[in-house]
C-alpha cells in the first residue's frame, strides 16, 4: 500500500484494524509514486493530493490491474479489485518465498477508504 499519509498514521491504522503482513509506504514528501503512476492531482482545489486509485502488481512486478476512480467521492470496484488480487497472486511457484495476505471485501473497503480519507 502506498499512501500520502505519514508512516506512523498508517501503522496506527493497521494496528487498530488488526491488519498484519501488509507493507505500507509513504509518498508524503516527494510524491514520486503519485507522479510516476499518474495519480497526482495537478490542478484545482485538490491539487497536490492523489486520485483514488488501485494498482495490482503480480509477483513478477507486472501491473495486472489498474483503476483510477474518476471522482474522489466515488469508490473503486471492490469486486474487480478482489478478483484481480486473486488472479495476480495465482502463480505456478511453490509459494514458499512469499506469504499470501488474504483480504475480504470488508477489509479491502476499510483499507481503501482509509487511504482516500488521508489524502
Amino acid at each position: 500500500i502506498v499512501s500520502m499519509d505519514l508512516p506512523f498514521a498508517m501503522k496506527r491504522f493497521c494496528t487498530t484494524e488488526g491488519i498484519e503482513n501488509l507493507k505500507v509506504a509513504s509518498d508524503f514528501r516527494a510524491k514520486a509514486f503519485a507522479k510516476s503512476y499518474g495519480v497526482l492531482q495537478a490542478n484545482g482545489p485538490l491539487a497536490g493530493l492523489t486520485a483514488r486509485a488501485v494498482f495490482i502488481v503480480n509477483p513478477s512486478g507486472k501491473i495486472t490491474y489498474k483503476e483510477i476512480v474518476p471522482e474522489i467521492t466515488q469508490e473503486p470496484n471492490y469486486d474487480a479489485v478482489l478478483k484481480a488480487i486473486t488472479e495476480a497472486s495465482s502463480t505456478s511457484c511453490c509459494g514458499s518465498c512469499h506469504k499470501k495476505t488474504y483480504l475480504n471485501k470488508n477489509l479491502l473497503h476499510k483499507i481503501l477508504f482509509f487511504l482516500s480519507t488521508i489524502n
